[in-house]
């Protein structure tokens, strides 16, 4: 009796040990999009309104664009149906408004977290079609590409040569 309980409680923490230790490493990519106005879009009048509306109002406006008006989830419909992405979903990507900007100017963001490894993961190259879609979508007047920032797992780091 003494030795089936005493296996009982090995079994126990080998299991407890396998499955804390069996946690899945992961790889998230973070990128940002800006709904910025453009002149070439709205003019000037209405640009130099909406810029001096305010961070608070502007924030208002890119979190209805975001929710109301559904741009993001638009974009990845649009890209989706017509073939250009595939692998990413509501599973794997959400998008929340957070402060950014450029030049000293404060700008509320889109900004993406994306799980790119393990299952279900997005793939690298939806990853730069989203991020290049939405920054043409939102400025349409600007042409830059920002790269996605990648954060690895530290035992990946370690092992990256450079």
């Amino acid at each position: 009796m003494k030795n089936q309980r005493w296996i009982s409680r090995f079994a126990i923490v080998v299991l407890l040990a396998a499955m804390l230790g069996a946690h899945s490493v992961r790889a998230t990519t973070y990128l940002s999009a800006e709904p910025i106005p453009s002149v070439d879009v709205v003019g000037q009048d209405a640009l130099a309104a909406i810029l001096g509306a305010g961070y608070p109002n502007l924030e208002q406006w890119s979190n209805r664009l975001l929710n109301d008006c559904g741009i993001v989830q638009r974009v990845i419909d649009v890209l989706a149906s017509n073939g250009a992405i595939s692998t990413v979903n509501a599973g794997n990507t959400s998008f929340r408004v957070a402060a950014g900007g450029f030049e000293s100017v404060t700008d509320p963001s889109f900004v993406a977290t994306i799980r790119d490894s393990g299952r279900g993961a997005v793939s690298a190259a939806d990853v730069n079609v989203l991020d290049n879609a939405l920054g043409y979508v939102l400025n349409q007047s600007g042409t830059a590409h920002s790269v996605p920032i990648t954060r690895r797992p530290i035992s990946t780091l370690s092992t990256m040569r450079s």
